[in-house]
């Protein structure tokens, strides 16, 4: 069961880029919270079905996974003083995505033989929303 949930939140995180580009790209909040949705729940499935425990979080995995969890609060934090709050909420919508995201993508692709899918997955996604 495990593997195959893996397996899953993998597909799910190499379609994801490619599916979200035919919905504008997430520009407008509906496709965009649907995505993160869909990221944190694959972040859940990925954390529970990893081949190794996610901790030991170290390293240029820990430096972006940081970085990018401090900006997201840094956004939610300066919505409060935002002249025009809809533009600052889309912002925060964003970086939850992709804080989400990111930490699926660390928690899926742990292994390097599962790290080699991720480039042409993408690239593939690529050629099929630009063709």
């Amino acid at each position: 069961m495990r593997p195959a949930a893996l397996l899953t939140a993998r597909a799910g995180l190499l379609a994801g880029p490619t599916v979200l580009a035919f919905f504008s790209g997430g520009f407008f909040t509906g496709p965009r919270l649907v995505a993160g949705v869909v990221a944190w729940g694959l972040l859940a499935v990925a954390v529970v079905a990893a081949e190794r425990p996610a901790g030991g979080l170290r390293g240029p995995a820990a430096a972006a996974l940081g970085g990018l969890a401090l900006l997201t609060g840094w956004t939610a934090l300066s919505s409060l003083w935002a002249p025009l709050g809809a533009p600052a909420a889309d912002a925060l919508e964003r970086a939850l995505l992709y804080l989400g995201a990111l930490g699926a993508a660390y928690a899926a692709f742990r292994t390097r033989a599962a790290a080699r899918a991720v480039e042409p997955a993408l690239a593939a996604g690529t050629v099929v929303v630009i063709g």
